[in-house]
């Protein structure tokens, strides 16, 4: 029965040979791929989160990979991590901004990530309002995304160097677990345009809750939030606590809770509610200069979205204009040293008006007289973050945080967009107009009352 497969010839020999071979090297492309296929699947990135542009991915430990979902090149990439290097950094304090990584994703890697928000839509796991929406690459399908240190996670308290005065305490048996809030708090400051209409509403009430009764127009809200970002940036605590408090119980894209990195359902009766609110509470007081920041920076605008202020402003100002208020025309004049124009500001402000603090604390397991001894005097930093002292509401009892406080989604808005802001906030100001005088929500929102 062998006789046919073994050919004395030495033609046959050789052909044997080159069989045997064929058939080992299939063997191995097949390991190889069984080896590659497993290794892909146990390092593929998880999903964390996604906004209108951008997706958050966990890419190791340590750090997350933000992609954007259309072609970004590397170029564009690399001057975003200039600009954050440089610019944001000076505008709000190095220790509050995470500095990106230029980080190109080709097709498998594409491929595999978008295969993650195929599977997450099917499990009904994405925003209702972000489906259909996938990664998109260049005619290669690959794009650039960042790499970024994880601001879901702190850094271990223990391993840093320690002054002698204030040795460190002994790490816990179990680590504590670490919670983190992200708030996207929005216009903190009313327009200071001159061109506004003297009986505009803009004089008195946020856009955030003018936008709210336009929302619950189109039905993508239910009903309004009292949130007021005016409150949010407030130096008295209990304006704070009452921010929160409402961004709690209609949290809608303004408000995320995090254990551990993994994304919390935010419910009316969460048995941690109080604490949380009451240590980003006191985060927030005691690292005042982070909003002090924003706010500064959201203040630039001197311009608002006035039609006919816009309409007036491009035609005599044309391409001219809208190039220097480029992410590259920005970043040029900044380095140059150069005064920031009227439009450039507009672009930071805006920018700044929609970005995203995110707050990360972790209780350190010890009493008032080992922990004060052992943390007294660690401000923030961008490296171990800082600590708190809260006292329980209830309790009375006193325990010592970690935290670290960073300022994300700062990619500059494009003016190309424009046309599009001024239409919308003509539509918002115009139904407000029609709604106002009959909303009970709106004279507790009133900046005059």
């Amino acid at each position: 029965m062998f006789s046919s497969f073994f050919d004395p010839t030495p033609f046959g020999q050789i052909a044997q040979g080159v069989a045997t071979l064929v058939l080992l090297a299939t063997l191995h492309r097949r390991r190889q791929r069984h080896r590659s296929n497993a290794r892909s699947n146990a390092t593929l990135p998880s999903y964390i989160s996604e906004g209108n542009a951008h997706v958050v991915f966990h890419y190791d430990s340590h750090h997350v990979l933000r992609v954007p979902k259309t072609f970004r090149p590397r170029t564009t990439a690399s001057l975003a991590q200039r600009i954050t290097q440089h610019l944001w950094s000076q505008l709000l304090g190095e220790q509050y901004v995470l500095v990106p990584q230029p980080h190109v994703l080709r097709s498998p890697a594409l491929g595999a990530l978008n295969a993650v928000l195929v599977a997450l839509e099917k499990q009904h796991k994405r925003p209702p309002q972000r489906l259909g929406q996938f990664l998109q690459g260049d005619a290669l399908n690959s794009t650039t995304g960042e790499l970024l240190l994880n601001a879901l996670c702190l850094p271990p308290f223990w391993e840093h160097p320690w002054p002698e005065q204030a040795p460190p305490p002994p790490p816990p048996l179990l680590p504590p677990p670490c919670w983190s809030i992200e708030i996207k708090p929005k216009a903190g400051c009313l327009p200071s345009a001159p061109h506004i209409l003297a009986n505009s509403p803009k004089h008195w009430y946020s856009r955030y809750h003018m936008h709210q009764h336009y929302k619950v127009k189109q039905h993508a809200i239910q009903e309004i939030s009292l949130y007021s970002p005016l409150d949010f940036f407030a130096k008295d605590v209990n304006r704070v606590k009452k921010a929160l408090g409402h961004l709690w119980d209609h949290p809608q894209n303004n408000f995320k809770l995090f254990r551990n990195g993994q994304r919390q359902s935010i419910v009316p009766g969460h048995n941690k509610k109080g604490m949380l609110l009451q240590v980003t509470a006191a985060v927030l007081m005691q690292e005042h200069q982070v909003r002090s920041n924003v706010l500064g920076v959201q203040q630039r605008d001197v311009l608002d979205f006035e039609k006919e202020y816009w309409a007036s402003w491009l035609k005599k100002n044309g391409g001219t204009g809208v190039e220097a208020a480029t992410p590259k025309g920005i970043y040029r004049c900044h380095m140059d040293g150069e005064t920031m124009n009227d439009v450039q500001n507009f672009v930071l402000a805006r920018t700044a008006m929609d970005c995203s603090l995110v707050l990360s604390f972790s209780p350190l397991d010890h009493s008032d007289g080992v922990g004060k001894r052992a943390v007294v005097g660690r401000t923030q930093t961008k490296e171990r973050g800082g600590v708190v002292h809260v006292k329980d509401e209830e309790t009375n009892e006193g325990l010592w945080y970690q935290y670290r406080v960073v300022v994300v989604d700062l990619d500059l808005k494009p003016m190309g967009k424009l046309k599009k802001w001024v239409e919308l906030d003509e539509r918002i100001v115009a139904h407000f107009y029609k709604t106002e005088h009959g909303c009970r929500e709106c004279r507790g929102v009133r900046k005059d009352l």
